[in-house]
């Protein structure tokens, strides 16, 4: 989706990274609602993650941007020029953007050079410059090795670089991704993750990003915008959303999270006070400005919950819960130690902690964890 603009002077680089802007953005379906007047900005060379469960509305914004679905109302724009509204659609292949899909798309009877100078040829280019060009995207994703391969001759994390090598070769403004990872393994998933922010770092070019995987929104973006039922509930950097999220559905959708609900709670000075089952809990107010009903709950990442022994002494601002450990789980790199609390014996909290196993199933213990990495939920 290019338009006729004429090579720049760096192959596979945007001739210059342009903003994009969706205000007050909703798409129906008869009667169904699927995206809620959503708003969301995305900097000129910065990547956006949108993210969220299936059915969250993240694909249909994706294709809103793309001009492939039409807006049943508000405005998208790029720089100064609007792309869509009530009465405008610019078409997808005017809209100077580049597009990763999940199933990689390539031309199965075409060669790898020939599936990234495709769009190219299209756009009336000269087989030098083609080729030319070709060969920079090619070296740039480090396949220029496999130009004379076929697609079915590589492996999937070889054919996602030939997709990305093909999206970058028209030197879009704007590229998508439409979780592209997706059908990778986890290895391939993880050394991909990396290849794209590289890329898109180098390149400076303004993404928006699909995905469901809480760690690629991680790892990839400058923003990420959760969104639940066509809504967007919480935007920001990847460390504002995993280190305070707004309610539950962010804390427990970006990482693990315990939730913990405190009766009697106050706020003062930013901090919240209140009973976890007759034990006083604080936490950081977040973006609480009142305390409101007389529960609420908090989210404690397992990373940031100590076990220490039964009889250690209590230390002035450390929040203290005794328990008994239920179970503990080897995952490699991390131990998951599951704890009964004395306070309310039927949860589990969840530790996570570097191995060996801290304490054994049946030990006693004590959870303790800081206030300051406790955060205030608005739910």
């Amino acid at each position: 989706m290019t338009d006729h603009a004429a090579p720049g002077p760096r192959p596979g680089s945007p001739r210059q990274a342009q903003d994009l802007r969706l205000s007050d953005v909703r798409k129906s379906y008869g009667a169904f609602t699927a995206v809620h007047g959503i708003d969301i900005d995305v900097a000129a060379g910065s990547l956006v993650s949108l993210i969220g469960p299936s059915g969250c509305g993240k694909t249909t914004t994706l294709r809103m941007i793309a001009g492939l679905e039409p807006l049943s109302s508000g405005r998208i724009t790029s720089g100064a020029v609007v792309l869509s509204d009530g009465a405008l659609s610019v078409p997808p292949e005017r809209r100077d953007m580049g597009m990763v899909f999940q199933t990689y798309a390539l031309w199965p009877h075409l060669r790898v050079a020939d599936n990234v100078g495709y769009g190219l040829r299209r756009r009336g280019m000269n087989r030098t410059e083609v080729a030319e060009r070709v060969r920079q995207v090619l070296a740039i994703v480090g396949m220029e090795h496999l130009a004379d391969r076929y697609p079915g001759q590589l492996s999937g994390g070889q054919q996602q670089r030939v997709a990305l090598a093909r999206a970058v070769a028209s030197q879009p403004r704007i590229l998508l991704f439409d979780e592209p990872l997706s059908n990778l393994d986890a290895v391939l998933r993880e050394q991909m993750r990396f290849e794209i922010r590289r890329l898109q770092q180098e390149l400076g070019i303004t993404s928006v990003y699909v995905t469901h995987s809480q760690d690629e929104a991680l790892a990839l973006s400058d923003r990420i915008v959760v969104m639940e039922s066509g809504r967007v509930v919480q935007s920001g950097t990847p460390t504002e959303i995993y280190d305070r999220p707004r309610n539950a559905f962010v804390a427990g959708f970006i990482g693990l999270t315990n939730i913990l609900d405190l009766s009697g709670a106050s706020l003062k000075g930013g901090v919240l006070t209140g009973s976890y089952h007759g034990t006083p809990v604080m936490a950081a107010a977040g973006a609480l400005d009142r305390a409101g009903g007389a529960t609420r709950r908090i989210s404690v990442r397992p990373t940031d919950i100590r076990i220490a022994g039964p009889d250690a002494p209590a230390k002035a601002g450390v929040n203290r819960l005794p328990g008994t450990v239920a179970s503990t789980v080897f995952t490699g790199g991390l131990v998951d130690t599951f704890v009964a609390p004395d306070a309310d014996p039927l949860a589990l909290i969840r530790v996570q902690s570097a191995p060996p196993a801290p304490a054994g199933q049946g030990t006693r213990v004590t959870l303790e964890f800081d206030p300051a990495r406790s955060v205030a939920l608005e739910d």
